[in-house]
C-alpha cells in the first residue's frame, strides 16, 4: 500500500475509533451489569443499549480495557486520546497486560496490590513525590485502588498477589481475579471482561495459565 493510501486507511481508521460504540469484536468478551447487581453476558442489543457516559470512555472505545498507553504493541492499531493504545482487538490488550503484569512480578518484584499499583499509576516523578496536586491525587488512586484489588483477591494491600505457581505457570484463579479488577478500576464496573478474554491474551502471550 502506498504511504499516501496507508495515511488514508489510519485516518478512516481512526475516525470510525472516535465515533464507534461498544466494538462488535469486544462483544463476545464482555458482560454488563445488571440493575441486579449480577452480570450477563453482553449482546448488541445490550451493547446497543448502554448509556454514552460507559461506550464514550476512550479505553472501552479502544478495545483497551486496562489502559495501556501505546507503545507498538501487537495489535495497536494506532494510539488515541492521551497516548492510549488503540487495539483491533481487546484479546491484543489482554495478551499486553499479561506480559505488563508479569514483568512487574518478575522482573521487578511487584507482587503485592500496592507495589503493582504504584508501578501502574503513578508516574516516574510522582514516584517520589507525595506533595504536588498532581501526585498527591495520583497517590489517593493508588491507595483507592489497592483497596478495591486487595478486597476483590482477598488479601491484604501488602500481601503477595501469588500470581506464579512454582513450575513458572499463572495461577488461574489468581490472575483472573487480578485482571478484572484492574479492569473495574480502568474501565468502570458497568461492563466485566469474562475469563474468555484473560485466558485468550494469556495464550496469546505465550504463557502457561492453570
Amino acid at each position: 500500500m502506498k504511504n499516501s493510501q496507508v495515511l488514508l486507511a489510519s485516518a478512516f481508521m481512526m475516525a470510525n475509533v472516535a465515533h464507534a460504540q461498544i466494538q462488535p469484536v469486544a462483544i463476545p468478551y464482555l458482560h454488563v451489569r445488571t440493575a441486579a447487581d449480577t452480570y450477563v453476558p453482553l449482546t448488541a442489543d445490550r451493547a446497543a443499549a448502554l448509556p454514552k457516559i460507559v461506550t464514550s470512555q476512550p479505553c472501552v472505545r479502544y478495545n483497551n480495557f486496562w489502559c495501556l498507553k501505546g507503545t507498538h504493541w501487537d495489535g495497536e492499531i494506532s494510539a488515541g486520546e492521551q497516548h492510549l493504545a488503540v487495539f483491533s482487538s481487546p484479546v491484543y490488550a489482554a495478551r499486553a497486560f499479561a506480559i505488563v503484569i508479569t514483568k512487574y512480578y518478575t522482573a521487578y518484584k511487584l507482587k503485592t496490590p500496592h507495589a503493582i499499583l504504584s508501578r501502574f499509576i503513578l508516574t516516574p516523578a510522582c514516584a517520589t513525590d507525595r506533595t504536588s496536586a498532581i501526585c498527591q491525587d495520583m497517590w489517593a488512586r493508588v491507595s483507592q485502588y489497592s483497596a478495591s484489588l486487595s478486597d476483590a483477591m482477598g488479601i491484604a494491600a501488602d500481601d503477595d498477589c501469588a500470581l506464579l505457581r512454582a513450575d513458572g505457570s499463572l495461577n488461574a484463579a489468581r490472575a483472573r481475579l487480578l485482571f478484572r479488577a484492574i479492569a473495574h478500576q480502568e474501565s468502570g464496573t458497568t461492563l466485566q471482561i469474562n475469563d474468555a478474554l484473560i485466558d485468550a491474551g494469556v495464550k496469546a502471550a505465550g504463557m502457561v495459565m492453570r
